[in-house]
C-alpha cells in the first residue's frame, strides 16, 4: 500500500512540474529560432494613476445620475421627489463639469497630470510635480489655489497635494 502511494504521489508531482513546464514556455516558438525577450518598459506610470482616479471619478458621478434618472422615469414618486432628482442630476453634471474644467487648467499651468475632486464644500487637488523641493511645492500650491478660485469665483476649502 505505501508503494502504490508513493508512486502516485511521484507520478502526480511529474505530472504538476511538467504542466508547470508547458504552461510557462511561450507558445509559437519552436527550438530552431532563437528567444528575443521584449523588455516592456513604463516610462511613468503616474498618467495611469491619475487616469484610474479619473475613471474611478466619472463612474461615481455616472452611478449618481442613473439613480436619480430612475427616480424621474419610475412613477413610484412624486413630483417633489422627482423636482429633487433633476435638480441633483442637474448639480452632478455641473460638478463634474467643473471638475474637468479646474483639470484642464491646472494642466495648463504645466503640470503633465492632475486630479481634481469636489466633496461638497471640499475641492481636492492632486498634481504631478516630478522631483519637487517643498518650496517648489508651496509655491505651486498657492498658484493652483489662486487659478482655482478665480475659476469658481469664489473661496472655498481647498487641499492641493502633489504626487511624484
Amino acid at each position: 500500500m505505501n508503494r502504490q502511494i508513493v508512486a502516485f504521489l511521484s507520478l502526480f508531482s511529474l505530472a504538476l512540474v511538467l504542466s508547470i513546464y508547458y504552461v510557462m514556455i511561450p507558445s509559437g516558438i519552436s527550438n530552431d529560432q532563437p528567444v528575443e525577450n521584449p523588455i516592456t518598459e513604463v516610462a511613468d506610470a503616474s498618467s495611469l494613476f491619475f487616469e484610474a482616479l479619473i475613471l474611478e471619478r466619472d463612474q461615481r458621478h455616472e452611478e449618481t445620475i442613473e439613480g436619480h434618472t430612475a427616480i424621474l422615469t419610475s412613477t413610484e414618486y412624486t413630483n417633489a421627489e422627482k423636482a429633487t432628482a433633476l435638480e441633483a442630476i442637474e448639480n452632478e453634471k455641473y460638478i463634474q463639469e467643473t471638475e474637468n474644467k479646474l483639470q484642464d487648467e491646472i494642466k495648463e499651468l504645466g503640470y503633465p497630470a492632475c486630479f481634481v475632486e469636489m466633496r461638497g464644500d471640499m475641492i481636492n487637488v492632486l498634481a504631478y510635480m516630478k522631483d519637487a523641493t517643498k518650496q517648489e511645492q508651496k509655491r505651486s500650491a498657492s498658484q493652483i489655489i489662486f487659478t482655482v478660485q478665480s475659476i469658481l469665483e469664489t473661496e472655498c476649502d481647498l487641499v492641493v497635494e502633489f504626487q511624484s
